[in-house]
């Protein structure tokens, strides 16, 4: 489901640059064999770029989409990392 999410956000950025700012938030909940699936969910697309903030209990990460740097950079905030991947990698996996 993620990866479908994922290349329907993809296609949506490379298909029509958003004319306006836009930030939508989201909530989750759920459990899956003793697993909590809950949390938050900031996504803000501006231009041709995308950020979605995800928190899951104490894990925090991040993924920026830059369609113009034809990238991806996924940010885990609590090992202070980041790893950028290029978009055709990205692609080669879907």
């Amino acid at each position: 489901m993620r990866s479908t999410a994922l290349t329907f956000l993809l296609a949506s950025l490379v298909a029509v640059p958003a004319a306006a700012d836009v930030t939508i938030a989201s909530t989750q909940t759920g459990k899956m064999a003793m697993v909590d699936l809950g949390g938050k969910q900031t996504m803000r697309v501006k231009g041709n770029k995308m950020r979605i903030d995800t928190t899951r209990g104490d894990k925090q990460t991040s993924m920026i989409l830059d369609v113009d740097g034809l990238r991806m950079v996924m940010l885990d905030a609590t090992k202070k990392e980041a790893v950028v991947v290029p978009i055709a990698k990205v692609q080669e996996n879907v």
